[in-house]
């Protein structure tokens, strides 16, 4: 390859990469206003941040953790903590 078509290469994919990360942050902003308006309108944030992680998991992860949750509530749903 010349140095020239070497040169227009290299400026192609740091023109890639500049919009990737631009696109990136627009991303980023969006997640951030997506989760501040999840707080205003009164949703715990953190339990929506675990809901999005536990529906990434497959779905025999999930019926597992959906066995340990259910037990756990007929464990605990008899005592009262208040």
């Amino acid at each position: 390859m010349s140095e020239i078509v070497k040169s227009e290469k290299l400026k192609q994919i740091i023109g890639k990469i500049e919009n990737i990360e631009a696109e990136r942050q627009e991303i980023s902003d969006q997640l951030k206003d997506t989760y501040n308006e999840a707080k205003a309108l009164g949703f715990d944030v953190k339990i929506i941040k675990h809901v999005l992680k536990l529906k990434q998991k497959d779905k025999d992860q999930l019926a597992g953790v959906n066995q340990k949750l259910c037990v756990s509530s007929k464990i605990y749903a008899p005592i009262n903590l208040v």
